[in-house]
C-alpha cells in the first residue's frame, strides 16, 4: 500500500492489489447491508462507519485483513466462540490472509455493533453526562441490546454473588 493521504474508501481501497481490492470490497459491502444508514468516511486513514458514532474500521496489511470496533462494546464476549480462530486485541480483529473471510461473522458485529451505538446515543439524550462504572453501563446500555433483557453483567458474565 503507498503511503498516501486518503480522501475516499474507494482511493483506500484502489490502492491494493485486485485480489485485496475484492476482499476489501466484500467487507464493504456487508458493512452495508449489515448498517444502510452507516454513514462511511476515512478516519485514522482507514475505512470507517459512523452511525450514531464510529460504528466500525476495516482495512487490509500485509499478512491480514482487520475490522476494529470503537471501545467499550460487547462484541469479544457476545462473539467470544466465533473469535477463536483469529488474533483479537482489545478493539481489533486479524483475518488471515490465507483464511476465508468470514463475511457472515462481520455482518453480526456491524448489527451489534449498530444496536450498541443507538442504545448509547438514547442513553446520552436521557441522563447527565457523568462518569460510569463498567458494571453500570453494562447494566443500563449493554445487556439489553446483546440478551434482549435487563440482566447484570455479573449475571451475563458468570461472576456470582458477593
Amino acid at each position: 500500500m503507498p503511503s498516501e493521504r486518503f480522501q475516499t474508501v474507494d482511493q483506500y481501497i484502489g490502492s491494493f492489489p485486485e485480489d485485496v481490492q475484492r476482499n476489501l470490497e466484500a467487507i464493504r459491502r456487508v458493512i452495508r447491508e449489515a448498517e444502510p444508514e452507516a454513514e462511511e468516511v476515512i478516519s485514522y486513514q482507514m475505512p470507517a462507519y459512523r452511525y450514531q458514532g464510529v460504528l466500525i474500521f476495516f482495512g487490509a496489511l500485509k499478512n491480514h485483513y482487520a475490522i476494529s470496533v470503537p471501545p467499550p462494546n460487547a462484541v469479544f464476549e457476545v462473539f467470544r466462540g466465533e473469535l477463536l480462530p483469529y488474533k483479537v486485541s482489545k478493539s481489533t480483529i486479524q483475518f488471515p490472509v490465507d483464511m476465508p473471510l468470514p463475511l457472515d461473522l462481520a455482518g453480526d458485529i456491524v448489527r451489534l455493533c449498530a444496536k450498541e451505538n443507538l442504545a448509547k446515543a438514547k442513553l446520552k439524550r436521557k441522563s447527565p453526562v457523568r462518569r460510569r462504572r463498567r458494571s453500570e453501563y453494562f447494566d443500563r446500555v449493554l445487556a439489553p441490546v446483546v440478551t434482549g433483557k435487563e440482566v447484570s453483567a455479573r449475571d451475563f458474565y458468570g461472576i456470582g454473588t458477593r
